[in-house]
């Protein structure tokens, strides 16, 4: 009997291994986003029912966005296929094909045609009509027209209203969905609408976080691809996900060309015993370079790969690290330095600073530990260590209080550097916890020569247009004085709190000596939109905001 239930067992757990296989995992077996390659690759530019049938697969294997683009490509090659057009979600009407709200337009100007001006009944229930289809535009014209014809009329003043807070949910859902360019659109419709009252300050952050949650989150694999539009990496997540309040470590892998690339994060699967409780390991997107964690796609995957875990399992945001080898390491210096408000420590093994100009400037409050071996001459890598080690040693000069760094060499190693090392390193990072609101910050934005910084956040603070040269260093004193001094900016936005200022009180704030504001500050709606979807972070929540030099 014992011997059946073994079997079964066994047999049980080989089918679970091969339908895990097939689902999604490395190696032999491929992803849904590699399966959908090769498919792709087999459809030609004007194959109609190609196009048609791989948005049919997508749709099934839940890749929505690439569905709906194979299904665009139908009707753009025949505009009346039918089976497309109401996967889009048309409808036939009166001959035509229309999406539910444009068949909803034009029942509305029928309606409105029948309807005499002064019928305020009328109108009235047309706007509730419209509302209920999602008309909001036209709904509001219509009770915007009651009030015309009885300024108090309450009823209509009640839905008005309600349809208007409609609207702005709509516009900030649209935000938290939308793309860098359209947010810069939608941002400056909702300036028009920025002030809230005090007690709608909670409600708001609860809507935002819960559309936030509605993003793309880990599959629940332990090796899955992240959902980012450009630079979908695929990555390794290690550890436990259950239970509160967990450690996260980004961990970057070595290597160069793609066989090494491959190995090497193949290699680091091995890290599954560390100080933190989730271990991240993302595939460099990049092989056509030896320093592909510095290029376009390795900020972006290494910050991608943190919101979706975040949304996924309860993360701590004060507890997330950054650490990485060789290549990694590198990374490690640039990504850690740009997006350095994120990280509780950063830890850099058989590398050192990254030359291609990132500014150390930004870890006044994020530790670094670097281990490298005294033999490492290979690329110079003990140069770059050695150039880090000065590097921070000035900062920490300047800034005694600040800049906490650990440099380790050792005697007679090379490039390789073996387990005791990762563990000095892993358990220095573990120590620290982030400060998410520092009372001085500051921030030397930088950027590669071959793509522009998509940092424009640090901490509380925002520039529109960062580039390398500026300086911003500000401090938030305890009168509520702001004192800024600014380097190569003319325009600046402070984002407050009230673990940083006393909002019943003036806010003065002084640029370079020079008095720039001095007012009360209120709660604003895209301080609360802006901050929070930038970067999902609860610990950094800003409901004031200062725009400098505007």
């Amino acid at each position: 009997m014992q011997g059946r239930i073994q079997k079964a067992v066994t047999c049980s757990t080989l089918f679970l291994l091969i339908f895990l296989c097939m689902a999604e995992a490395p190696g032999t077996c491929q992803s849904r986003e590699e399966k959908y390659q090769k498919r792709a690759a087999k459809v030609a530019e004007k194959d109609t029912r190609g196009h048609y049938q791989l948005g049919l697969w997508c749709k099934k294997a839940g890749l929505e966005d690439r569905a709906r683009k194979h299904f665009e490509k139908v009707i753009v090659l025949d505009p009346d296929h039918a089976g497309a057009r109401r996967n889009l979600g048309y409808v036939r009407y009166r001959g035509q094909w229309m999406t539910a709200e444009e068949r909803a337009e034009v029942d509305y100007r029928k309606k409105l045609e029948a309807l005499e001006d002064t019928d305020v009944k009328g109108h009235f229930r047309l706007g509730v009509w419209c509302r209920r289809k999602g008309l909001l535009a036209a709904a509001g014209e219509r009770f915007r027209r009651i009030l015309d014809l009885d300024p108090k009329h309450r009823a209509a003043r009640r839905e008005l209203e309600a349809v208007e807070a409609a609207v702005v949910e709509e516009q900030v859902a649209a935000y938290v969905d939308a793309g860098k360019e359209k947010r810069k659109t939608l941002l400056a419709d909702l300036r028009k609408r920025d002030r809230i009252l005090p007690g709608k300050v909670k409600s708001w952050i609860e809507f935002i976080s819960d559309r936030l949650q509605k993003k793309p989150k880990h599959r629940g694999r332990e090796v899955t691809r992240t959902h980012h539009p450009k630079f979908s990496v695929k990555y390794r997540l290690l550890g436990r996900t259950r239970g509160k309040n967990l450690s996260l470590l980004i961990l970057l892998h070595g290597g160069g060309g793609t066989q090494v690339n491959e190995r090497s994060w193949e290699g680091f699967k091995r890290f599954k015993d560390t100080p933190f409780d989730l271990v991240a390991v993302p595939r460099v997107w990049d092989d056509s370079t030896g320093a592909g964690w510095v290029m376009e796609s390795g900020p972006l995957a290494v910050v991608s790969v943190i919101e979706e875990i975040k949304r996924a399992y309860d993360v701590d945001p004060n507890r997330i690290y950054l650490a990485g080898s060789s290549m990694g390491g590198y990374g490690t210096c640039w990504s850690g330095s740009l997006e350095a408000d994120r990280f509780a420590a950063l830890g850099i093994i058989a590398a050192g600073y990254s030359r291609g100009g990132a500014r150390l400037a930004n870890l006044l409050h994020t530790p670094v530990t670097c281990h490298i071996g005294e033999n490492d001459t290979a690329s110079d890598h003990i140069g770059s260590a050695r150039e880090l080690r000065d590097r921070m040693d000035k900062h920490r000069a300047k800034n005694p209080k600040g800049y906490k760094y650990l440099y380790k060499e050792y005697p007679g190693m090379g490039h390789s550097l073996g387990s005791p090392a990762y563990r000095d390193m892993f358990e220095w990072m573990s120590a620290f916890k982030r400060n998410p609101a520092p009372r001085r910050i500051v921030w030397e934005p930088f950027t590669h020569q071959r793509y522009v910084t998509h940092k424009h956040y640090f901490y509380w603070l925002k520039l529109d247009r960062p580039r390398t040269g500026m300086r911003l260093e500000a401090e938030i004193r305890r009168d509520n004085l702001v004192a800024v001094s600014a380097k190569s900016v003319r325009s600046f936005t402070l984002f407050l709190n009230k673990d940083l200022i006393d909002p019943k009180r003036p806010v003065v704030v002084e640029v370079n000596g020079k008095e720039r504001f001095n007012a009360k500050v209120v709660p604003s709606l895209t301080a609360l939109l802006e901050t929070l979807a930038a970067r999902e972070d609860p610990h950094m929540i800003y409901p004031y905001r200062i725009d400098v030099g505007r």
